[in-house]
């Protein structure tokens, strides 16, 4: 998982993609997440969420929700 200060970050992955995991963390009752998502451009085609990480009730969750929308994180998460 990537960490930069205070935020668990999911990257690598399209546009589209960050939304619907955006959507799908803020919209739904999410049992791994209780906050707000920040969808960050990294380059022309590639777009990284962020969490607040006192927001995360489930690292391996977001994790791997983020897998399903073909996002990455640099390391592993604690």
């Amino acid at each position: 998982m990537g960490y930069y200060d205070d935020k668990f970050e999911i990257k690598g992955m399209t546009e589209e993609n960050a939304q619907a995991l955006k959507e799908s963390h803020e919209t739904y009752d999410n049992p791994a997440y209780s906050g707000s998502v920040e969808i960050v451009k990294e380059s022309d085609d590639t777009y990284t969420a962020c969490y607040d990480r006192g927001d995360v009730k489930s690292f391996q969750q977001i994790h791997e929700d983020g897998e399903l929308f073909g996002g990455h994180t640099d390391k592993l998460y604690q």
